[in-house]
């Protein structure tokens, strides 16, 4: 094997041992799938590579946007916890004052986490890399090279 050759796939064309007129339009077809399989198959390294250079990009904004998910549910946490004292305080006044609860907590009621101004944040999804569409993929079918036109038809 040669040293410029190493890593790459290869293929023999014509393998049988027979020969072949190079100029044959089932032999140019060969190499032209030949080098569309290749440069498809170095397109699909490049794009896996963007990939996870994505993930992670991706992976990183997730941990940052997450702590602070995190902390802002936990100030959300607080507050609920200081109204729900709040409330347990005034309740305990009326109580002592001889009011009536019942109806005292009809008109005030009981501060719940589910409230949307103590509603924590719910977790944003992971990003995922498996299953993921080639973003080049598309792109090779618009360069490829094609010689079907070309002015070597013998003229």
């Amino acid at each position: 094997m040669k040293d410029d050759q190493k890593g790459k796939k290869g293929g023999r064309l014509l393998g049988d041992g027979l020969p072949h007129l190079l100029m044959d339009d089932e032999f140019y077809k060969k190499i032209k799938a030949h080098w569309e399989a290749v440069k498809a198959a170095e397109q699909a390294q490049v794009d896996k590579r963007w990939q996870k250079q994505d993930f992670a990009t991706e992976m990183e904004n997730l941990q940052k946007e997450d702590a602070e998910r995190r902390r802002q549910n936990k100030e959300l946490d607080a507050l609920w916890k200081d109204a729900k004292n709040e409330w347990n305080s005034r309740k305990a006044k009326v109580k002592a004052a001889g009011g009536k609860i019942k109806d005292w907590m009809q008109e005030n009621l009981k501060p719940k986490k589910s409230d949307p101004e103590f509603k924590p944040e719910k977790a944003i999804p992971r990003p995922k890399l498996h299953g993921r569409v080639a973003v080049g993929a598309g792109e090779l079918d618009g360069e490829a090279f094609d010689f079907g036109n070309s002015s070597d038809n013998g003229e």
